[in-house]
């Protein structure tokens, strides 16, 4: 893996969600792109409100330095087609 990139997206309401305990007024998503060294460019999306975003950010912050300090092995993964015959 050669960079891991994390990015913010932030939608605030028109109208706060709430109840009798919370009160959400923007939702937050966060966007993980992970490029390896041939190129290839994935996402990954996390959701995300307003409770802990110092807690999440922090964990998407660690877990790239723990990701991008170690070596890889990666793995062909192929999927075979199944059929499920009515009787």
């Amino acid at each position: 893996i050669k960079d891991i990139r994390i990015y913010q997206a932030v939608s605030k309401l028109s109208h706060p969600i709430a109840d009798s305990t919370h009160d959400i007024s923007k939702i937050a998503f966060y966007v993980l792109e992970v490029e390896t060294k041939g190129g290839v460019i994935g996402q990954g999306y996390l959701l995300s409100f307003h409770y802990s975003p110092n807690a999440i950010e922090g964990a998407l912050k660690d877990m790239k330095k723990f990701v991008l300090e170690r070596p890889h092995r990666f793995r062909k993964i192929t999927r075979s087609r199944v059929s499920i015959l009515e009787s």
